[in-house]
């Protein structure tokens, strides 16, 4: 892992709206920003319990979607994605999601959360953090995902 490349957090689409500040945004609460930044407050509080992760540390995080708008459509998707990648160049990437992943034409790594490179794009796959992924009933996938989001950190 490159230790100064600067990292984004990636994402398919924001279902509140449009408003690309709002990608991937802690409010409101069970949203898959929510349940981000809560992984991410965790993982500080487990590493050092005096460690107090606050929602401005998050946000100071730059946080992307493939698309601005509130309903994934696979073809804009897919193209968008071409798009993001190519602006992206050279950032650390945490991409949330399967779907995200294959947009953005990348390889699958063998495990969530490994850092991995692939045609010079230095990422970590880690579950959509919706409401409907199951992946996260695993306790150290949530552990993991913290962690990796933490060290995104300054």
């Amino acid at each position: 892992m490159s230790a100064l490349a600067p990292a984004t957090i990636v994402a398919m689409n924001n279902p509140y709206g449009s408003d690309a500040r709002m990608a991937l945004y802690p409010a409101p609460q069970g949203s898959a920003g929510h349940r981000l930044y809560c992984m991410m407050r965790d993982a500080g509080l487990a590493a050092q319990p005096s460690r107090i992760v606050r929602r401005s540390d998050y946000l100071c995080l730059e946080r992307r979607n493939v698309l601005a708008a509130r309903e994934w459509r696979e073809t804009e998707a897919r193209r968008a994605g071409r798009r993001l990648r190519e602006e992206l160049a050279g950032r650390r990437l945490i991409v949330c999601g399967v779907r995200t992943l294959a947009v953005l034409e990348l390889e699958r790594p063998p495990d969530w959360g490994q850092w991995w490179r692939s045609e010079g794009t230095e990422y970590a796959l880690v579950p959509h953090p919706s409401g409907r992924c199951r992946e996260y009933n695993d306790p150290a996938l949530v552990r993991r995902t913290g962690e990796l989001l933490l060290g995104l950190l300054p």
